[in-house]
């Protein structure tokens, strides 16, 4: 059994600059897992595509026919960045997501806060099954691909890991259990109000950025690739052993002094670098 990690990438027609940034970032986040060495294999998938949903049909795809050629298969999106080696995420025998959303879902009413996940890593197993995976390929048999969206593609994959327990909770339970909430897919301040996240920051081991995500692309200073040079940095530091403390501290900061919250979240951000700043 081999263990293989996907990025995504697509140039999706009229949105050239976009490709290249992502590309740019992508060629960090290889030198970095490559420097780790704990993978067998590293795939990017991607093609010129018309829009958005033909992109999500295909990578659906891809992913799932190498699934099948027998690979367990890591999909890490390229607006984030692996901070340690992370085997032990291929020992998992279900499904995997690995943290929470900031909220609900707005498609489907199952997706309450608390449940709802963040598809921005997520691990499949080689004995995946077709019952799991037609949960999402059997969209795009059905329907017209243009009105898949990118939040149509989250509540599919989330449809994919519940459906493998007889209730949500089961799968909550299972991912508290097995890898623990926002070890990996840690999102600093759209996470910090759960209990759940890491209270030290060697225990963090993956970080999404959330590249014009919903819940921040309004904001000054949070703009598209805002990150890059976050990016840079830990990847600097990474590729020379350093430690890279401060910068998940600075990240923290930038959300704090960039994003509009009320007195009680900001407490909670504050509180939160306190914590990890004293760890």
């Amino acid at each position: 059994m081999k263990n293989l990690l996907i990025y995504p990438l697509y140039k999706i027609k009229g949105r050239d600059s976009e490709y290249e940034g992502h590309k740019l970032n992508l060629e960090k986040n290889i030198e970095i897992v490559k420097k780790f060495g704990c993978v067998d294999k590293i795939e990017v998938i991607g093609s010129e595509v018309n829009h958005w949903s033909e992109m999500v049909g295909d990578m659906i795809e891809q992913v799932y026919n190498l699934n099948k050629s027998g690979y367990n298969i890591l999909f890490s999106e390229i607006d984030t960045v692996f901070l340690h080696e992370f085997t032990e995420v291929f020992s998992l025998e279900k499904m995997t997501m690995f943290a929470r959303c900031n909220g609900a879902s707005k498609i489907d009413s199952s997706l309450s806060a608390g449940y709802y996940l963040n598809a921005g890593i997520i691990y499949y197993p080689a004995n995946l099954n077709d019952r799991i995976w037609d949960l999402s390929r059997s969209k795009f048999d059905t329907n017209n691909p243009v009105d898949i969206a990118g939040t149509t593609y989250e509540v599919l994959v989330n449809r994919m890991f519940y459906g493998q327990f007889s209730d949500m909770n089961s799968g909550i339970e299972y991912i508290k259990k097995t890898v623990g909430f926002s070890i990996y897919n840690w999102r600093g301040l759209l996470s910090v109000d759960n209990s759940e996240m890491p209270s030290d920051v060697k225990k963090i081991k993956h970080i999404h950025f959330l590249n014009m995500s919903e819940y921040i692309h309004k904001q000054k200073n949070l703009e598209q690739f805002w990150y890059n040079q976050f990016l840079h940095n830990f990847y600097i530091n990474i590729v020379n052993g350093k430690d890279n403390k401060e910068n998940i501290i600075g990240l923290l900061e930038h959300y704090n002094n960039n994003v509009s919250m009320n007195s009680i979240k900001r407490n909670k951000i504050e509180s939160y670098i306190k914590k990890l700043s004293e760890n």
